[in-house]
């Protein structure tokens, strides 16, 4: 995602500089009147984060191996509490539930998710193991947005990415 950011030099630059455009060239498309106030065009270099929550760690390591080659940020958990603690912590830009936690319901987790207002915009995938017989729709009504089968296949975990967190905004740009 492109943004043009006017940077005073005494304030802090709180960001990754990825192109600096020359004075020249970006004169010609944005005049400014200042002389004090340097431009830069910055290409935002986000790296999104996901929380993967599996109660199997070797899913668990599955997953977390696939983002980081998507250069995505991983934050990993087995427990639905610990998942409640990060989530509102982290900030993540989505959530892999697996619907099979043994300290909290699937139900539950994201009841308590979408009830705290810090947390209720993240959409959550139910990952779900191929051979449970868990209808569908129940899973859907708790809340979740999409589920995806475990083993997981990692074609259909990018294209949620792509679905639920616009992947052009983090795809880099040349």
């Amino acid at each position: 995602m492109n943004e043009l950011f006017v940077f005073k030099p005494h304030l802090p630059l709180e960001m990754t500089l990825v192109h600096l455009v020359s004075r020249k060239k970006l004169l010609n498309i944005f005049p400014v009147q200042s002389p004090d106030v340097l431009i830069l065009l910055v290409v935002m270099k986000q790296q999104p984060k996901v929380l993967a929550v599996d109660k199997d760690l070797h899913d668990l390591e599955f997953l977390n191996s696939f983002l980081k080659t998507l250069n995505i940020t991983c934050i990993c958990a087995k427990e639905g509490v610990r998942t409640l603690i990060l989530a509102q912590m982290q900030q993540p830009n989505l959530i892999f539930l697996d619907t099979t936690l043994n300290d909290l319901s699937t139900n539950q987790v994201v009841h308590y998710l979408k009830r705290n207002p810090e947390t209720s915009k993240i959409p959550i995938i139910g990952c779900r193991p191929a051979k449970t017989q868990q209808d569908v729709n129940s899973l859907l009504i708790t809340g979740v947005c999409d589920y995806i089968r475990k083993p997981y296949d990692f074609g259909k975990v990018e294209a949620i990415i792509n679905n639920f967190l616009g992947w052009d905004d983090f795809i880099d740009e040349p």
